[in-house]
């Protein structure tokens, strides 16, 4: 008896949901200081957002009601959804 993946997740899934959302709010402090994306970190912990593949499933409604500031979510989105294709990029 081997461990086996769940039926609908293929290992990339996987994977790239291991991508820890924190070096993503890192990465877009660096390009806009002035949005403070760390500080929204503990409240998405808080919600079990923890993973970039978990901002894919989730709307942009969800992180407005988190208290993320509009200005924020624009960069957020993109930039996680970036880093999720070069990660994946980056493991072929």
């Amino acid at each position: 008896m081997g461990v086996h993946p769940l039926p609908d997740s293929s290992s990339d899934d996987m994977e790239s949901e291991s991508l820890p959302l924190a070096d993503i709010l890192a990465d877009l402090d660096m390009k806009y200081p002035k949005l403070c994306y760390p500080q929204y970190e503990s409240i998405l912990e808080e919600h079990g957002v923890v993973y970039a593949g978990s901002v894919a499933k989730v709307s942009w409604e969800f992180f407005r009601g988190l208290g993320m500031a509009e200005g924020a979510i624009g960069p957020f989105l993109p930039g996680t959804k970036k880093a999720l294709l070069c990660e994946k990029r980056d493991r072929k």
